[in-house]
């Protein structure tokens, strides 16, 4: 019976090392279904074990097929390619005053899908579209920080994370009754304050 091997997930490479049963005639390898463009074998397509790369990433199914005079048989492999995903970059601290919104600036997701999420600071935070690399975050009190992460992944491959501190400042209140700095002063012949 051709056996092709279990489905295999691969981060940052276009190469698959097959490990096929050997054919009791003669065994082919062939893509079924897949993006387009030519295999590459590194011994040839009736090898079972040898590196296939592919020509981008993306899931592919490969057929190994055995033909023994009459009788033939042929074993599937699903294959998915992921590529690195981007490296994240949730931009700089925001500091704000007495503020109810703030922006984020993350960068986009080329590669794979971004995600913020909270990892630090109060209840209450609303992140507005979390896949947005620029959403918009609201709940955060005056007078505390947050700390949110931006991450982005693809498939299989370890995801790539940055974080940024937003902090709500208080709003100073000047008093009257307690910011007194005294009443009024004439002051003759002298450039002296006491």
């Amino acid at each position: 019976e051709a056996n092709a091997g279990p489905v295999f997930d691969i981060c940052g490479s276009l190469v698959y090392p097959s490990n096929a049963v050997a054919a009791l005639g003669t065994g082919t390898w062939t893509k079924t279904s897949g993006p387009a463009g030519a295999l590459v074998f590194s011994i040839g397509p009736n090898a079972p074990d040898q590196n296939i790369t592919v020509p981008s990433y993306g899931t592919y199914v490969l057929r190994w097929t055995d033909v023994n005079l009459t009788c033939s048989d042929f074993d599937e492999i699903t294959i998915n390619f992921y590529n690195n995903p981007t490296v994240a970059a949730a931009g700089p601290d925001i500091f704000q005053c007495n503020t109810t919104t703030f922006t984020l600036a993350g960068n986009s997701a080329i590669v794979g899908t971004g995600m913020w999420s909270e990892v630090g600071g109060p209840a209450g935070i609303t992140i507005t579209d979390p896949s947005n690399a620029t959403t918009t975050v609201t709940g955060l009190v005056a007078g505390s920080s947050a700390t949110l992460r931006w991450t982005i992944s693809n498939g299989t491959c370890a995801p790539t994370t940055d974080d940024v501190v937003i902090r709500n400042d208080v709003q100073p209140v000047a008093d009257a009754d307690e910011a007194n700095a005294g009443p009024v002063f004439d002051i003759c012949g002298s450039l002296v304050y006491p």
